[in-house]
């Protein structure tokens, strides 16, 4: 539970500005990064999280006493991930970086994140996966997140979360392992 989260935002509705700045500070990182995994392009990750946050400045969400002021944030940010996702579909654009060859590349956004070469090597597996099995493992491992948090953000029954970590994990090391080759048979199990 996150009751430091939800003591700020409580004390920013009473008018603290210093506590939205926390708030902001706190989540930030986090949030891009789970809209990162979503996206799989971290500009406009950071777009949508300082949606997020306008939200939250602007729209003051009522929450229930003891609530979980992270859930809310990263619900609200899947929510925005996928009318983004949506958006693009149906006003589709060439990047210039498709246009011109020497343009920089997702390696150069992921040297800049992820100094150690290991860690490299496990964020390209994890955008190997099926964006649900990404979405379980980074908000798991990388936010901390329990099965009940990540049930409430992915709108999933708690089992079905754990399974989803459970085969993720396997989906995660076939493609660590093997390139990929047993990661169908796990994808076409779920």
């Amino acid at each position: 539970m996150d009751d430091e989260g939800y003591a700020r935002y409580q004390a920013f509705l009473n008018g603290d500005a210093a506590s939205f700045d926390w708030l902001v500070v706190r989540y930030r990182n986090g949030l891009t990064g789970f809209l990162q995994r979503i996206l799989r392009d971290y500009h406009s990750a950071e777009e949508l999280a300082e949606d997020v946050f306008v939200s939250l400045y602007f729209k003051r969400p009522v929450l229930s006493p003891g609530s979980n002021l992270r859930t809310w944030l990263y619900s609200a940010g899947k929510n925005k991930a996928i009318n983004h996702i949506r958006w693009k579909e149906r006003h589709k654009t060439v990047e210039l970086s498709e246009i011109d060859a020497s343009g920089g590349d997702e390696d150069t956004v992921l040297h800049s994140l992820y100094l150690d070469e290991r860690k490299i090597a496990l964020h390209r597996a994890l955008d190997e996966l099926p964006v649900n099995y990404r979405l379980v493992l980074h908000l798991h491992y990388f936010e901390s997140m329990t099965v009940g948090e990540i049930s409430s953000i992915m709108k999933l029954k708690s089992r079905a979360v754990s399974d989803a970590i459970y085969n993720a994990k396997k989906a995660l090391r076939a493609v660590i392992e093997n390139g990929g080759e047993k990661y169908e048979i796990i994808r076409s199990d779920t």
